[in-house]
C-alpha cells in the first residue's frame, strides 16, 4: 500500500467578460505559457463562451500583451484586451492521477492524502 505523491501542476485560469458582462470565456494556461503570454508571445487557444444558459464555441488570440477573443460566425467579442484585465486565478490540478500507486491494494485515505498534497503545493513560482 505504498503511495507516492506527485506534486500537483498549477495553472492559470483566465477568464475574459464581454457585452453587458453576461458574457464570458475561461481558458486554463500553464504558469510558463503564461508568463510568455505577459511578454507578448503569440499564443492560440479555442474554448466554449456562455451567454444566457448557451455555449458557444471561441477562439482566443493573444499577441503583444492583448487577447482578442472571436467567435465561430466571425463574432467579436473582445479586440486587444491588455492580458492584466482579465480575470486571472491560480488553480492546481488536482485529480487522482497527482498519486501514483505503487501496489495493487487502493488505499482509503486517497481523498486525504490529494487534500494534503494540494495544501503543500501553495502558489510558489515553478
Amino acid at each position: 500500500m505504498n503511495k507516492k505523491l506527485t506534486k500537483p501542476k498549477i495553472y492559470v485560469e483566465l477568464t475574459a467578460v464581454w457585452g453587458n458582462d453576461d458574457a464570458d470565456s475561461t481558458i486554463k494556461v500553464s504558469r510558463g505559457l503564461w508568463k510568455k503570454i505577459q511578454d507578448g508571445a503569440e499564443y492560440v487557444a479555442s474554448a466554449w463562451s456562455w451567454y444566457e444558459g448557451r455555449r458557444s464555441s471561441v477562439y482566443w488570440h493573444f499577441s503583444d500583451a492583448k487577447v482578442s477573443i472571436y467567435g465561430d460566425d466571425g463574432m467579436e467579442c473582445t479586440i486587444e484586451l491588455p492580458v492584466m484585465e482579465l480575470i486571472i486565478e491560480i488553480t492546481p490540478s488536482v485529480t487522482a492521477g497527482n498519486i501514483q500507486n505503487t501496489s495493487k491494494t487502493p488505499s482509503s485515505n486517497s481523498l486525504a492524502e490529494i487534500s494534503m498534497a494540494s495544501e503543500e503545493s501553495g502558489d510558489s513560482p515553478e
